[in-house]
């Protein structure tokens, strides 16, 4: 069985220290923990952005950032099922 957990907040709020809880607590259960990367940074690190010189509109970008999130949680699950 699969099981998601979502981690959300802003910069700084402790996301990251959270994740390294996570996967302490449950990988010494012997569960096996995958994390999905934040997927509107991705985009905006690699150049697809929604503000400033050649960005998208506002729209067009919150469907791109769901697509890809919606992509690679399938690819994830996927790979989970098969560990």
């Amino acid at each position: 069985m699969v099981y998601k957990v979502v981690l959300t907040g802003g910069p700084g709020s402790g996301k990251t220290s959270v994740k390294d809880g996570i996967i302490k607590h449950f990988s010494v259960q012997g569960y096996q923990v995958l994390f999905v990367s934040e997927t509107a940074s991705e985009l905006i690190n690699g150049g697809v952005k929604c503000f400033g010189n050649n960005s998208l509109n506002v729209v067009d970008f919150q469907e791109y950032v769901m697509k890809l999130q919606l992509l690679k949680e399938q690819i994830y699950i996927d790979a989970a099922s098969k560990l």
